[in-house]
Protein backbone atom coordinates (compact mmCIF):
# COMPACT_ATOMS: atom_id res chain seq x y z
CA UNK A 1 0.00 0.00 0.00
CA UNK A 2 1.10 3.76 -0.54
CA UNK A 3 0.12 7.10 0.61
CA UNK A 4 0.24 10.18 -1.47
CA UNK A 5 0.21 13.81 0.05
CA UNK A 6 -0.18 17.02 -1.42
CA UNK A 7 1.79 19.72 -0.15
CA UNK A 8 1.13 23.36 -1.34
CA UNK A 9 3.82 25.68 -1.13
CA UNK A 10 3.34 29.70 -0.29
CA UNK A 11 4.73 32.54 -1.18
CA UNK A 12 6.36 34.64 0.99
CA UNK A 13 5.78 38.63 0.35
CA UNK A 14 7.98 40.77 -1.19
CA UNK A 15 8.42 43.54 1.09
CA UNK A 16 9.49 46.86 -0.60
CA UNK A 17 10.72 49.66 1.47
CA UNK A 18 10.28 53.65 0.69
CA UNK A 19 12.54 54.85 0.51
CA UNK A 20 15.52 52.20 1.23
CA UNK A 21 18.01 54.46 2.61
CA UNK A 22 17.08 58.28 4.22
CA UNK A 23 19.74 60.95 5.51
CA UNK A 24 18.27 63.33 7.56
CA UNK A 25 19.49 66.22 10.54
CA UNK A 26 19.05 65.09 14.12
CA UNK A 27 16.50 67.10 14.95
CA UNK A 28 14.10 66.60 11.79
CA UNK A 29 11.49 63.67 11.20
CA UNK A 30 11.00 61.96 7.92
CA UNK A 31 8.23 59.40 7.11
CA UNK A 32 8.89 55.57 6.41
CA UNK A 33 7.01 53.24 4.56
CA UNK A 34 6.83 49.86 3.42
CA UNK A 35 4.57 47.97 0.85
CA UNK A 36 4.39 44.56 -0.54
CA UNK A 37 2.20 42.72 2.24
CA UNK A 38 -0.98 43.15 4.21
CA UNK A 39 0.57 43.84 7.47
CA UNK A 40 3.91 45.77 8.87
CA UNK A 41 5.87 45.52 12.26
CA UNK A 42 9.26 47.75 12.57
CA UNK A 43 12.40 46.93 14.82
CA UNK A 44 14.30 48.57 16.62
CA UNK A 45 11.14 50.95 18.40
CA UNK A 46 14.06 53.73 19.10
CA UNK A 47 13.32 56.72 17.17
CA UNK A 48 9.61 55.65 15.45
CA UNK A 49 5.99 56.85 16.32
CA UNK A 50 4.87 52.88 16.31
CA UNK A 51 5.77 49.83 15.54
CA UNK A 52 3.60 48.43 12.68
CA UNK A 53 1.71 49.69 10.14
CA UNK A 54 2.36 50.51 6.65
CA UNK A 55 3.85 54.02 7.24
CA UNK A 56 5.67 55.42 10.96
CA UNK A 57 7.57 58.88 11.67
CA UNK A 58 11.41 58.57 12.37
CA UNK A 59 12.75 60.94 14.69
CA UNK A 60 16.07 59.07 15.68
CA UNK A 61 19.35 60.80 16.03
CA UNK A 62 21.51 58.11 15.81
CA UNK A 63 22.46 55.93 12.65
CA UNK A 64 20.05 53.37 12.44
CA UNK A 65 19.22 50.70 10.50
CA UNK A 66 15.40 48.73 10.58
CA UNK A 67 14.32 45.41 9.75
CA UNK A 68 10.25 45.82 8.54
CA UNK A 69 8.68 42.31 8.80
CA UNK A 70 6.03 41.91 6.05
CA UNK A 71 3.07 39.75 6.94
CA UNK A 72 0.67 38.43 3.75
CA UNK A 73 -3.00 37.18 4.03
CA UNK A 74 -1.67 33.39 3.94
CA UNK A 75 0.35 34.07 6.91
CA UNK A 76 3.79 34.08 5.20
CA UNK A 77 6.71 36.64 6.26
CA UNK A 78 9.14 38.71 4.15
CA UNK A 79 11.70 41.36 5.93
CA UNK A 80 13.63 44.08 4.43
CA UNK A 81 15.93 46.86 5.84
CA UNK A 82 15.85 50.69 5.52
CA UNK A 83 19.09 52.90 6.66
CA UNK A 84 18.84 55.80 8.36
CA UNK A 85 21.58 57.85 8.42
CA UNK A 86 21.55 61.27 10.72
CA UNK A 87 23.74 64.29 9.03
CA UNK A 88 25.81 66.13 11.81
CA UNK A 89 25.11 69.40 13.22
CA UNK A 90 27.89 72.56 12.43
CA UNK A 91 30.08 72.99 15.71
CA UNK A 92 32.16 76.11 15.31
CA UNK A 93 35.60 76.15 16.54
CA UNK A 94 37.69 79.40 17.17
CA UNK A 95 40.85 80.51 18.31
CA UNK A 96 42.41 84.08 18.07
CA UNK A 97 45.72 86.59 18.53
CA UNK A 98 45.49 88.45 21.31
CA UNK A 99 42.03 90.23 22.04
CA UNK A 100 44.23 93.01 23.55
CA UNK A 101 45.54 95.38 21.11
CA UNK A 102 46.15 98.92 19.76
CA UNK A 103 44.57 101.42 17.28
CA UNK A 104 45.39 100.20 14.16
CA UNK A 105 46.03 96.64 15.64
CA UNK A 106 45.15 93.52 13.52
CA UNK A 107 42.94 90.48 14.77
CA UNK A 108 43.21 87.14 13.21
CA UNK A 109 40.30 85.01 13.92
CA UNK A 110 40.94 81.33 12.91
CA UNK A 111 37.98 78.86 12.77
CA UNK A 112 39.39 76.48 10.33
CA UNK A 113 39.19 73.68 13.01
CA UNK A 114 35.51 74.13 13.20
CA UNK A 115 33.22 70.94 11.78
CA UNK A 116 30.99 70.55 9.61
CA UNK A 117 30.68 73.80 8.50
CA UNK A 118 29.47 74.90 4.45
CA UNK A 119 28.98 78.80 5.15
CA UNK A 120 30.99 80.98 7.83
CA UNK A 121 29.09 84.35 8.67
CA UNK A 122 31.27 86.66 9.99
CA UNK A 123 30.66 90.00 11.78
CA UNK A 124 33.42 92.34 13.13
CA UNK A 125 31.44 95.40 14.74
CA UNK A 126 33.81 98.37 14.64
CA UNK A 127 36.56 96.23 12.10
CA UNK A 128 37.41 96.52 8.84
CA UNK A 129 36.52 94.78 7.00
CA UNK A 130 32.66 94.42 8.71
CA UNK A 131 31.88 91.01 7.69
CA UNK A 132 33.63 88.34 6.34
CA UNK A 133 32.80 84.41 4.57
CA UNK A 134 36.10 82.60 4.65
CA UNK A 135 37.30 80.47 7.69
CA UNK A 136 40.31 82.62 9.07
CA UNK A 137 39.76 86.86 8.31
CA UNK A 138 41.94 88.78 9.51
CA UNK A 139 40.84 92.39 11.00
CA UNK A 140 41.66 95.91 11.50
CA UNK A 141 40.85 98.23 14.31
CA UNK A 142 41.72 101.32 13.99
CA UNK A 143 39.49 103.26 16.49
CA UNK A 144 40.11 102.49 20.47
CA UNK A 145 37.08 101.18 21.83
CA UNK A 146 35.19 97.39 22.77
CA UNK A 147 33.58 95.65 19.76
CA UNK A 148 32.10 92.13 19.36
CA UNK A 149 32.62 89.85 16.73
CA UNK A 150 30.63 87.35 15.94
CA UNK A 151 30.63 83.51 13.99
CA UNK A 152 27.79 82.27 12.80
CA UNK A 153 28.62 78.75 11.32
CA UNK A 154 26.35 76.87 9.33
CA UNK A 155 25.31 73.75 7.29
CA UNK A 156 22.05 72.43 5.83
CA UNK A 157 21.43 70.91 9.61
CA UNK A 158 21.84 74.33 11.58
CA UNK A 159 23.98 77.10 12.91
CA UNK A 160 26.94 76.86 15.65
CA UNK A 161 27.49 80.87 16.98
CA UNK A 162 31.22 82.14 18.47
CA UNK A 163 31.61 85.71 20.04
CA UNK A 164 34.57 87.50 21.13
CA UNK A 165 35.23 91.00 23.00
CA UNK A 166 37.80 92.87 20.85
CA UNK A 167 39.75 95.75 23.57
CA UNK A 168 41.19 98.11 20.77
CA UNK A 169 43.22 100.43 23.30
CA UNK A 170 44.48 104.08 22.54
CA UNK A 171 48.17 103.36 22.12
CA UNK A 172 50.99 105.89 22.25
CA UNK A 173 53.85 105.12 19.65
CA UNK A 174 57.57 104.67 20.41
CA UNK A 175 57.88 108.11 18.00
CA UNK A 176 55.35 109.84 19.69
CA UNK A 177 56.84 108.96 23.50
CA UNK A 178 60.05 110.54 21.69
CA UNK A 179 58.46 113.73 20.94
CA UNK A 180 57.59 114.25 24.27
CA UNK A 181 61.01 113.42 25.19
CA UNK A 182 60.29 110.04 26.71
CA UNK A 183 62.29 106.67 25.38
CA UNK A 184 61.86 103.21 25.86
CA UNK A 185 64.82 101.19 26.18
CA UNK A 186 64.87 96.65 26.24
CA UNK A 187 67.40 95.92 29.31
CA UNK A 188 68.69 92.85 27.63
CA UNK A 189 70.80 91.80 30.68
CA UNK A 190 67.54 91.92 33.25
CA UNK A 191 65.11 91.43 30.51
CA UNK A 192 63.33 94.91 31.88
CA UNK A 193 61.58 97.35 29.79
CA UNK A 194 62.91 101.11 30.78
CA UNK A 195 60.68 103.99 30.06
CA UNK A 196 62.90 106.44 30.71
CA UNK A 197 61.20 110.17 31.21
CA UNK A 198 62.46 113.73 29.77
CA UNK A 199 61.66 117.05 31.97
CA UNK A 200 58.92 117.74 29.07
CA UNK A 201 57.83 113.87 29.38
CA UNK A 202 54.60 112.17 30.13
CA UNK A 203 53.54 111.99 33.72
CA UNK A 204 50.49 110.51 35.29
CA UNK A 205 49.08 106.89 35.19
CA UNK A 206 49.79 105.23 32.11
CA UNK A 207 49.28 102.10 30.61
CA UNK A 208 52.41 100.59 28.36
CA UNK A 209 51.20 97.58 26.06
CA UNK A 210 54.90 96.27 24.05
CA UNK A 211 53.48 94.49 20.85
CA UNK A 212 55.54 92.10 18.49
CA UNK A 213 55.49 92.59 14.53
CA UNK A 214 52.16 90.25 14.06
CA UNK A 215 50.25 92.96 16.82
CA UNK A 216 50.59 90.26 19.68
CA UNK A 217 50.47 92.08 23.05
CA UNK A 218 54.06 91.06 24.57
CA UNK A 219 54.03 93.11 27.46
CA UNK A 220 50.81 95.21 29.21
CA UNK A 221 51.29 97.36 32.20
CA UNK A 222 49.90 100.30 34.24
CA UNK A 223 52.93 102.51 35.53
CA UNK A 224 52.49 106.03 37.49
CA UNK A 225 54.84 108.61 36.51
Amino acid sequence: DSAQASITVLQSPSVTPNPSTVSKCPTASTNLAASGANSFTWAPATGLSATTGSSVTCSVTTNTTYTITGTSSNGCTGTTTVVVTINPLPAASVTTSNLTICDGGTVTFNASTSTNVTTYAWTFVGGSPASSSIPVPTILYATPGTYTATLSASNACGTSTYSAVVNVQNCTSVDELAAQEASVYFDHANGNILLHNGQNGINGKITFILMNAVGQVVFNGTFEI
